[in-house]
């Protein structure tokens, strides 16, 4: 449009030196307009961070049930490797590879000037959640390894399963906080429950970072309030660090619950009385 009035008045005047210089600066974002484009950033972040971060827990349940389908666990436990040396040795190994997509999480964040991410404090918020995620997944996984009998299985149910509450739980729990009092009310509620799966403290806790300002006003506490607050990422930093010790301890609690013989979980098939051979009976006598 600029270049056609500068055509007008160039042929107006006659004089080709003349133009027309256009400054725009358009007003800032209303509350609305920021809650939008706030929303559709989260929306998006979340969906592209739980693609990514449901490989990391897929990838180590695999193993894990794997070996316990075929039987190479039971093959250590029974060349002398305690329970206790095996899950930690485990553990140990899982969180050293996990810390190298973790620490490029962070660094990318910060190369391509993710603002939402590294303003205003949010960068050491940033490592804070995907170092604890390492610590909480992993115990998590080990956890629910239990329930699968099948490494395919496992890999294929852990993936989704992560997906779906990383990304539309916290989604629906986002957008609740943003619809009416009450709903936010049962969002508040809802967000401790749902923080029991650590993907979902991930992408949560990055959409808490990214709507600060949003939940500052909706919710009536300062701008100022560090994202490590409660309210804020805190609270899913806060339940990454309980899930982590919470989680490890009850693959322990499982484990010896495998050991021990509960009466009306573990019945004695009946068998038929069988005649015994000869030699058996014989064997027997001399022993």
């Amino acid at each position: 449009m600029n270049h056609i009035n500068n055509a007008i008045l160039r042929y107006a005047t006659g004089d080709d030196d003349l133009s027309i210089t256009v400054i725009n600066k358009p007003f800032p974002l209303t509350l609305g307009a920021e809650l939008v484009e706030n929303t559709a950033d989260g929306f998006s972040l979340a969906f592209i961070l739980a693609i990514g971060i449901s490989f990391l827990p897929a990838s180590l349940v695999t193993f894990i049930v794997k070996e316990r389908e075929l039987s190479v666990k039971h093959q250590q436990i029974v060349s002398g490797v305690s329970i206790p040396a095996y899950w930690c040795a485990n553990y140990f190994i899982d969180f050293v590879k996990y810390i190298i997509p973790g620490v490029l999480i962070c660094l990318f964040a910060l190369a391509m000037d993710a603002a939402a991410l590294v303003d205003n404090g949010n960068y050491g918020v940033l490592w804070a959640l995907f170092m604890m995620y390492g610590l909480s997944i992993t115990a998590f996984v080990y956890f629910t390894s239990f329930a699968f009998k099948s490494h395919g299985v496992a890999q294929m149910a852990t993936f989704f399963g992560n997906f779906a509450i990383g990304l539309f739980g916290a989604l629906g729990v986002t957008i609740a906080r943003f619809v009416s009092e009450d709903a936010n009310k049962v969002a508040l509620g809802l967000q401790w429950v749902f923080r029991l799966c650590p993907t979902f403290c991930v992408t949560y806790g990055l959409m808490n970072m990214i709507n600060k300002d949003i939940y500052a006003v909706i919710e009536d506490f300062p701008v100022s309030t560090s994202p490590f607050d409660i309210k804020l990422v805190g609270g899913d930093i806060l339940m990454l660090g309980v899930t982590a010790i919470a989680y490890f301890a009850l693959v322990f609690v499982l484990e010896g619950l495998r050991t021990v013989k509960i009466p009306f979980l573990n019945r004695d098939v009946p068998k038929e009385h069988q005649a015994k051979d000869s030699d058996v009976e014989k064997e027997e006598r001399l022993v």
